[in-house]
């Protein structure tokens, strides 16, 4: 029995040449041999053909990964070849010569051209006989890192300040993704955060559901920054970006974390793909985020057809560096497909779903005759599932359906790539269908009939001797050798795939690390009092503070105002230290609630320095809503002195959604002139501070 090995090797030329006025491609192969085409066409280096007697067959293990999810699983091929020059063929001393084999491609197959196997060389031996190792697998390129794109200088500015984060893959609909900055412009006023790779179909903005940008996990209004969606040819083409024009820092000075929920990429759609076969598509193929590995089309089209985004959604956000194999692992696993690599180098992908037998296979059975059953079995108690349970959306629904009441454990699968509660239960239907119905094996030994068998195939088996009767099993791994073929199964039921009536989820608690925006502590220490130490807030004002609310300004002036003798005058304010939810009003000088409530007041508004009499005065009012809610006054009780005069306001209220606050001055002088305010940021200022 001879082996036919196909080694397919790189060229040692690639030049382009005018040849009759047209530009053509020359490629020199290292046989010597030039080639020409027109440019544009894809030149491949004929393969180096060696046609050998095996001295020892070789046997090809290939199985199914569990539960139907993830790499096909294959052992390595060791095969041991005639080295002897027979006159035709290159000895695998001369072809080893010519170029260095490990690492190039390799496809077996027999002497009647039937296909054994394909992969990388790994290892080789020469001598009177070759002996070659060749790995089917090919799949070290899921121990890459993804995202490999980090946050750089060259990509983007020199002000970034979260320089290597990784730059974010959203797929689907994505709840909370971290947004590193990548321009920090006090001189410009450009404050960006990177959503991610782009095109994306837009922000996910729904205020009422808790959805869109956030600050420290608190809304931000739409109106504090503008949105790219990575489409735009400038700035930053390519990746999707929020801009705010105020610098993004705490009340302590601290950079404050900005997230985002997201509509993620569109990939080859007009909208946000949730296709899990398309995102894993785009995964294995994608040249500028993804591992740039060669995909069977016709594969993919015909999975994606099996699980429509009707029925099947995947949401997740790659904004962690992790092995390409885990994320893949998530996604396969959710959607119980497998890949492979096929003879041709392209990544296939298969859905596991209802079929067909294929091959008849009887032991004793009086007409087939064409196996032996080695063994037949049942999954272990210590393997098998009791509960089932499904954890996803973050975390934050389960789901659960009983399998098995009298054995078994209870497993937990988490789902990092859903948050579709129909998803999720067709996932856990799934679990519970193989659990159940799949749960049997049978180990055969074949004659050649069962040559053409692949894991994944289903067959129809009849065994007297086990009162097996016409059943039909899957098969979920197979070795073949020469002489024999074994097959592992497992019974097949197409109930496997029903849908179950399943409860609705239950919440989950999640465990969440809190940023402290703020501390601080009124009162007299004992009967009335209020502190709160950025995590836990204590005092005899019952719920007062809820840090889920907090928010508000610090406005101030930059140029004296005058305020007339005698009349009550509205302050205006000309700059904003903060304002975390966009409330204040510098045009009308409103603070006004764009939800319930309660909130401390503190205001700072001082005269210029001016010569005063005894029995002027200075007032400080806040107004709500148009009527004085309070006020503090300052009245001079001596006489011809040269003074600032003051108020200092302090208070707390209890308001509603669209109540404004107004901060007033009221000044009398003996002499009825006009006074001016100081003017100054730290002179005249008003704080609103929201508690809960």
């Amino acid at each position: 029995m001879n082996l036919l090995c196909t080694i397919y090797r790189t060229a040692d030329q690639i030049r382009t040449a005018l040849v009759g006025g047209h530009l053509f491609a020359i490629l020199t192969t290292p046989e010597g041999v030039v080639l020409t085409t027109p440019e544009g066409v894809i030149l491949t280096t004929p393969p180096v053909e060696y046609r050998g007697d095996i001295i020892e067959d070789v046997e090809v293990s290939r199985s199914l990964p569990d539960l139907f999810y993830g790499v096909q699983q294959t052992d390595p091929i060791t095969i041991r070849l005639a080295n002897a020059d027979n006159g035709v063929d290159p000895t695998w001393d001369e072809i080893a010569a010519e170029e260095e084999l490990r690492g190039l491609r390799m496809v077996l197959s027999r002497d009647n051209f039937t296909f054994v196997a394909a992969g990388k060389i790994t290892d080789y031996t020469l001598g009177l006989e070759a002996s070659i190792t060749m790995e089917p697998r090919d799949d070290e390129v899921f121990e890459a890192l993804i995202p490999a794109g980090v946050v750089t200088t060259d990509l983007f500015t020199a002000t970034a300040m979260d320089i290597g984060k990784p730059i974010p893959i959203n797929l689907g609909y994505c709840k909370n993704v971290p947004c590193p900055n990548i321009q920090n412009n006090t001189d410009d006023d450009y404050y960006d955060y990177l959503i991610g790779y782009g095109t994306v179909e837009s922000l996910w903005i729904d205020h009422a559901a808790g959805r869109g940008v956030k600050r420290e996990g608190v809304l931000v209004t739409e109106s504090e920054y503008t949105f790219y969606d990575g489409s735009q040819g400038s700035p930053f083409a390519g990746y999707a970006f929020i801009r705010f024009v105020k610098i993004q820092k705490g009340f302590s000075g601290q950079y404050l974390k900005i997230t985002a929920d997201v509509k993620g990429l569109e990939l080859d759609e007009s909208t946000a793909d949730r296709s899990f076969v398309n995102q894993i598509e785009a995964i294995i193929s994608n040249a500028t985020w993804g591992l740039s590995e060669s995909v069977n089309a016709v594969s993919f089209v015909t999975a994606a057809a099996a699980l429509p985004t009707t029925l099947w959604k995947c949401d997740i956000s790659l904004n962690e560096q992790c092995k390409a194999r885990d994320y893949l692992d998530d996604l396969l696993f959710a959607c119980h497909s497998w890949i492979e690599k096929n003879s041709a180098g392209e990544w296939e992908i298969t859905v596991d779903g209802t079929g067909s037998s294929v091959l008849s296979l009887g032991e004793n059975d009086g007409y087939y005759n064409n196996c032996d059953c080695l063994a037949c079995g049942v999954t272990p108690s210590s393997n098998a599932i009791k509960t089932a349970y499904v954890r996803y959306d973050n975390g934050e629904k389960q789901i659960s359906l009983a399998v098995h009441t009298t054995f078994g454990i209870d497993r937990t699968y988490e789902l990092p790539c859903v948050i579709d509660d129909d998803t999720a239960k067709k996932i856990l239907s799934y679990i519970y269908g193989r659990a159940t119905y799949a749960d049997k094996k049978l180990q055969l030994s074949c004659t050649s009939e069962a040559s053409t068998v692949l894991p994944g195939d289903i067959i129809t088996v009849t065994i007297p001797a086990r009162n097996i009767s016409a059943v039909t099993y899957r098969v979920t791994g197979t070795s073949r050798s020469l002489s024999e073929y074994i097959l592992d199964c497992e019974v097949y039921d197409s109930a496997i795939f029903d849908d179950q009536v399943i409860s609705a989820p239950t919440a989950q608690t999640v465990s969440e690390t809190v940023t402290s925006l703020l501390s601080f502590y009124t009162g007299n220490g004992s009967t009335n009092f209020l502190e709160y130490d950025g995590i836990d807030t204590k005092g005899n004002f019952s719920e007062v503070v809820n840090m889920a609310a907090q928010g508000g300004c610090k406005v101030h002036q930059t140029s004296a105002q005058s305020i007339p003798n005698g009349t009550g005058t509205l302050i205006d304010f000309q700059a904003e230290a903060w304002d975390t939810q966009n409330e204040f009003n510098l045009t009308t000088d409103k603070f006004t609630l764009s939800g319930d409530s309660k909130i401390a007041v503190v205001a700072f508004i001082e005269s210029a320095s001016l010569a005063r009499k005894a029995g002027d005065s200075w007032t400080v009012i806040l107004h709500k809503n148009g009527d004085v809610l309070c006020f503090t006054k300052m009245d001079l009780i001596w006489a011809d002195t040269t003074t600032r005069m003051s108020g200092l306001l302090l208070t707390l209220d209890d308001a509603d959604a669209n109540d404004y606050f107004e901060i007033f001055v009221y000044q009398w002088n003996t002499v009825s002139g006009a006074r001016n305010t100081g003017g100054e940021a730290a002179r005249d200022w008003v704080s609103f501070q929201k508690l809960a």
